[in-house]
């Protein structure tokens, strides 16, 4: 029964994508707002989090903001690198984290993030939300 609810959920978003479109272009309406609070299928959740979000124009203007950033982190002092590296293996336990690709994603990703807010700075448990969020 279960499997039967994804299947009609992942029909509804197919059917949406196809009316309002799946992309840049896509126009949110109060169906959208419906859907989300349904259910994401997971296969969707990465796009949908950029248009619901964003994130996705704001990565169009900023181009190269994130490797300037990671470029930046590679002067950062001593004792952050050291508790950025310390929370790198206690991510998430999936796969992606226990792969070089994906903790070299992580560190960027927490190491761009510090740089960019330096009054914030690295809080431990930071890796949790930044590896949540790049599993999609």
């Amino acid at each position: 029964e279960q499997i039967n609810e994804i299947s009609i959920l992942h029909k509804k978003w197919q059917k949406y994508f196809q009316q309002y479109g799946s992309d840049f272009d896509m126009t949110r309406t109060s169906k959208l707002h419906d859907l989300v609070r349904a259910g994401i299928p997971n296969n969707y959740r990465g796009k949908l989090w950029q248009l619901c979000c964003l994130s996705g124009y704001q990565m169009l203007g900023n181009g190269d903001q994130f490797m300037k950033l990671v470029a930046a982190s590679s002067s950062l002092d001593p004792k952050t690198v050291k508790e950025i590296e310390k929370d790198l293996s206690r991510s998430l336990n999936v796969s992606l984290f226990k792969k070089k690709a994906g903790i070299n994603a992580l560190r960027n990703v927490l190491s761009a993030f510090y740089v960019r807010n330096p009054r914030i700075g690295y809080c431990q448990s930071m890796n949790i939300i930044a590896a949540s969020l790049l599993l999609f």
